[in-house]
């Protein structure tokens, strides 16, 4: 997907282009995706709107494309998504986390270790993992044999 190079955080087409990444194709959803993360200009405001988008997958987007884009000045608005209906948001929420260093988010992380969905426990595990935290994870549920090693590191941590 060609999008026009130099587009502006207020330009409309930064918001046709977040737009995209609810589309059925997956080829112009991985488009958009990839020009937002690659967009030089100042689009946090947009990216941050899109968090409260009703799709699921907007929403996802728009947290892994801030991780990418290193924007710490929205793990605030990401962290108030993990309690969100989809596991995959709340997966990609724990993953933001971790990417963009957030220790001081770790509340959130802990409340992620805890979650009923697999997926999303182990993106918590991994960020927890990756910032060094120490936890209490004896209520940490396991369910397979990756989170269970997960669980083995947290605890050789401790």
């Amino acid at each position: 997907m060609d999008v026009p190079a130099g587009l502006d955080g207020a330009d409309p087409g930064i918001r046709l282009v977040t737009s995209l990444l609810d589309d059925e194709d997956v080829a112009v959803r991985g488009g958009a995706f990839a020009a937002l993360v690659s967009n030089r200009n100042d689009i946090t405001g947009v990216l941050t709107e899109c968090l409260g988008s009703p799709s699921s997958g907007t929403r996802a987007c728009a947290v892994l494309i801030l991780a990418n884009r290193g924007e710490g000045g929205a793990v605030p608005q990401i962290a108030r998504l993990e309690g969100d209906p989809s596991p995959a948001v709340r997966e990609c929420v724990a993953g933001a986390i971790g990417y963009l260093g957030a220790r001081d988010r770790q509340d959130v992380l802990v409340r992620l270790l805890a979650d009923l969905h697999i997926g999303v426990r182990k993106g918590a595990a991994r960020a927890v993992l990756e910032l060094g935290i120490r936890t209490e994870s004896s209520g940490v549920k396991g369910g397979d044999a990756e989170m269970e090693g997960l669980l083995r590191e947290m605890n050789s941590m401790q």
